[in-house]
Formats: C-alpha cells, structure tokens, sequence
C-alpha cells in the first residue's frame, strides 16, 4: 500500500537529490559558494541598518542635508547590488563592497550611530576576508597534495618506548 509518494526519495519534485547509488561517491560541494553568500548576506543587512539609519540621522541633525540623505540611500542600493554581483563577479564586488563600508565610517562624521555601524560592519567583512584567504590556502595547498589524497609523514615514526628500568630487569635465559 503507498500513501501517493514516489519511492525515489524525490518529495515530488521538490529538488530533493536524487538517491546515490551504494558504490558512488555524493557530488562535491563547493565551500567557496558558501563563503559568497556569507558576505552576500553581509552586505544586505548592512544596507538595511544604513537604511534604517536614515531617519536616525534626520531625526538627530534636525533636517539632514539632502547630499547626507542621498548619500546613505546609494550606499543601501549599492549594497544590495554588490551582494548580487558576488556570484559573478566576486574580485570587482568584494573591491565594491569593501569602498562602501569605508563610506560608512566616512559618513560617522553625520552621526556616531553611523561611525558605530561602520566600524562593526567593517570588522565583520575584515573577518569574512580572511575566511576567504584561509579557504584558498586550504584550497591551494590541497591542489598541491599528492595524488592519491595521502600525504607523506612530516616526520619519522618513533622508536618504540624502552623499558622503564631502562632493561636491566630481563635475566638472561630467565
């Protein structure tokens, strides 16, 4: 008796993977992917808190410059592009959105609020940075492996441990 549901493990084309075979090995995944959408993510809540930080501003200079105003909406707008960009072109957008968050620490001098989010926000892509440069080392230095995937020792085995009364306890012939 079945309840309707295909026996292939697909959900009914939910994009569930397809069952892999006892002998297979899954596909490999790319943890650079993840990495793009880490700072993707990054830069779509900085564009929203500087978004919202615009009538924080407003609110506290009591009628912010226009140039202020507009200032803060392109770097929400541009935001939300480079994060976009990060798929395709991920040296241009990462150049792009390291610019922005400079822009912010700029644009403290409108409000501490702003200097306060830039700075955090800066040190989070400093961080996402080196996960980055740390990936590609990883990635480099497993490129460089021998085939096989094992790699020779670093160093020697060891001589096995000695006696712990250095032998003098084996007797001869006892």
């Amino acid at each position: 008796m079945t309840d309707g549901r295909p026996a292939s493990g697909d959900m009914g084309g939910t994009g569930a993977p397809a069952p892999v075979s006892v002998g297979e090995a899954p596909p490999a995944r790319d943890p650079s992917r993840g990495l793009r959408a880490i700072g993707a993510a990054l830069l779509v809540m900085h564009a929203i808190v500087v978004a919202l930080a615009i009538p924080v501003v407003v609110h506290r200079d009591s009628g912010s410059s226009t140039a202020g105003v507009a200032g803060l909406t392109a770097i929400a707008v541009l935001d939300i592009v480079v994060a976009g960009l990060l798929r395709r072109a991920e040296k241009p957008a990462i150049v792009t959105g390291s610019v922005l968050l400079a822009l912010t620490i700029v644009a403290g001098l409108l409000s501490g609020f702003l200097l306060f989010v830039g700075v955090v926000f800066g040190a989070l892509w400093v961080g996402w940075l080196g996960m980055r440069r740390s990936l590609a080392a990883e990635v480099t230095a497993a490129r460089r492996a021998p085939p096989g995937g094992a790699a020779a020792p670093a160093t020697p085995p060891a001589a096995p441990p000695a006696a712990p009364d250095g032998g003098a306890s084996r007797a001869p012939g006892g």
